[in-house]
């Protein structure tokens, strides 16, 4: 049993129980006629420099009592009013540590204090390897845009993003490109050219700078466009509250309907652009400048495709023609067509033509009315558009003779069913086989006629 010292005038109960000693305390009055708690409980033969932890049960209080606990190194003290289980960390730079109970009161009735399962126990010290230091400077990210990985193996040797984990010592990925590209290792990183080209997230090389800094500020805009809409319609439910009269109730009304409708656009633009970027599909975008002509840009797929000296593979190309108006509203339509492919909405065959007929006027309907949010559009006769409803089939079919040549249907096909996925399967599996069996030493899938060409056509045939 521990030794406990007594100072001043105290009632003292100790014993021992299962779950460790019990100590009560009571008040006695000093001789300035108070009631007085005054006691130290000494712990010895203890370890220098050991960590051990210190823990009781208070089980009955009457009043405030304050405990300190002396290690050699620090004084802790806690005020206790609450029956609770306190806890206190020692490292003692003795062989012996002090746990003080201190409380005087001007009071004439007595006080006490019970703390039960008393236990002062050894805690075991683990030995910490410090594999990096943190940097003052918390900045996240990295080379290429990557975020810094300094657990992996040490500082500045790891990044990482969605796609992968990038070692920056061998310029090398370590798990498998999940879009490889079959001119160059699958562990391979920027092409092997990391001054030239960036990979932000790990999966596709971006080779063409004016293009990708063009598409960081579409989306720049559409942020804005954002914003700033969201801002027009807080205002016009503000006058709405505000209306003095019926006309100004049916404006704000009119304004909000309008302004709501525009904000669900812009964000459905937004959110279509993220599918695209976490997309297993290559999308490319490519910048033109050619002059003269009305066309503001075109998609096209395309099985293989050579840019800047890079060869991608299963690639929709997304074009847009810098010399026909505002290049955002150009992207705005184009990318449309992108979500589209990538939701099974437009199919292709090798010529570019849709393919099972899936793109069809509806589908140009859905782009034209995307543009409109982004600028002014004209009919044939060159007076606007004042409304993107006024963008019809009709008006698609009196634009150009190229889509009065596409399928006429009055409603976009949202999805290729599952009836028609299975045709255009059997369609590839038919004509790969008979190449494959009629020119297996010379085949080259680049080359295949007549295949269809939709997202993931590649993986069910099982083509690398």
């Amino acid at each position: 049993m521990r030794t406990l010292v007594l100072i001043g005038y105290l009632l003292l109960f100790v014993e021992s129980g299962a779950m460790g000693q019990s100590l009560c305390l009571n008040s006695q009055l000093n001789s300035q006629n108070q009631q007085e708690i005054n006691a130290e409980k000494s712990y010895s033969g203890l370890t220098a420099g050991q960590i051990y932890t210190l823990s009781f049960d208070v089980t009955s209080i009457d009043p405030t009592i304050n405990l300190l606990v002396d290690d050699g190194n620090s004084l802790q003290s806690i005020s206790i009013a609450n029956t609770a289980t306190y806890t206190f960390n020692l490292q003692p730079s003795g062989t012996s540590a002090v746990l003080m109970v201190q409380s005087i009161t001007g009071k004439k009735q007595p006080r006490f204090i019970c703390l039960d399962n008393l236990h002062l126990e050894s805690v075991s010290q683990q030995v910490t390897t410090v594999v990096y230091k943190e940097p003052v400077n918390d900045y996240r990210y990295a080379f290429n845009g990557q975020e810094k990985d300094d657990e992996i193996a040490g500082l500045g040797n790891s990044n990482t993003a969605t796609f992968w984990q990038y070692d920056s010592r061998l310029g090398r990925r370590w798990n498998l490109d999940p879009k490889p590209n079959s001119s160059i290792s699958s562990y391979a990183t920027f092409a092997n050219n990391p001054i030239r080209f960036a990979d932000p997230l790990g999966d596709t090389i971006k080779g063409n700078d004016a293009a990708m800094a063009k598409y960081e500020a579409f989306k720049q805009d559409l942020l804005g466009k954002i914003t700033n809409t969201q801002e027009l319609l807080d205002r016009a439910q503000v006058s709405l509250k505000g209306a003095m009269n019926k006309k100004e109730a049916r404006e704000a009304n009119r304004n909000i309907s309008s302004l709501t409708h525009r904000l669900s656009v812009y964000n459905a633009a937004q959110s279509e652009l993220s599918v695209l970027e976490n997309s297993t599909q290559v999308y490319l975008l490519t910048l033109s400048n050619d002059v003269g002509s009305a066309k503001g840009g075109f998609i096209k797929y395309k099985p293989s495709k050579r840019i800047e000296g890079v060869l991608y593979e299963d690639v929709l190309q997304v074009n847009i023609n810098l010399s026909a108006g505002n290049p955002f509203a150009k992207m705005a339509h184009e990318f449309k067509h992108a979500y589209q492919f990538d939701s099974y909405q437009i199919t292709f065959d090798q010529s570019n033509t849709p393919a099972f007929d899936y793109l069809n006027v509806a589908d140009e309907v859905e782009a034209y009315r995307r543009q409109w949010f982004f600028e002014p559009l004209q009919n044939p006769d060159k007076t606007p558009v004042l409304s993107y409803s006024l963008i019809n089939r009709e008006w698609v079919l009196n634009r150009s003779e190229v889509y009065q040549k596409l399928r006429d249907t009055p409603t976009p096909q949202s999805t290729v069913s599952k009836e028609v996925l299975a045709r255009m399967k059997a369609h590839n599996l038919k004509t790969y086989n008979a190449q494959m069996s009629s020119d297996f030493e010379f085949y080259n899938w680049r080359t295949v006629g007549n295949m269809v060409y939709y997202r993931g056509w590649k993986q069910d045939l099982k083509i690398k």
